[in-house]
């Protein structure tokens, strides 16, 4: 066990730095996504991170909401183009929230919302 957790830390780790071509990156994501195991979900959006950052950023909305002022921080570096789209998904996703009756999203939503307008 521990040595596929240090091989899946140092999967990551490549996979995050920007002197792994994005080839490689594409190929990690090609695999990831052909087989589900515990942690695919991170080495997942590290890979759309570097390929794709909105399809990242929408999957990160969509799926882990109360991480999302986190990562838009560390990775937006004040582009409010992406600011704006950021807010556009929470909107969305606050409308979808309260149209479907998902009472156990509201706080997390809120929250987020309120992170993202301060």
């Amino acid at each position: 066990m521990y040595n596929l957790l240090y091989l899946f830390i140092h999967l990551q780790s490549l996979v995050a730095s920007k002197c792994c071509d994005t080839s490689v990156v594409n190929q990690v994501l090609q695999s990831v996504r052909e087989s589900q195991f515990r942690g695919s979900i991170s080495l997942n959006l590290l890979c759309l991170d570097r390929l794709d950052p909105k399809v990242a950023l929408g999957l990160l909305v969509e799926n882990h909401i109360g991480v999302v002022l986190d990562y838009a921080v560390t990775t937006f570096d004040g582009d409010p183009e992406s600011w704006t789209r950021l807010l556009q998904l929470v909107l969305l996703v606050a409308k979808e929230t309260w149209k479907e009756g998902k009472k156990e999203r509201h706080p997390v939503v809120l929250e987020t919302l309120k992170g993202e307008l301060c």
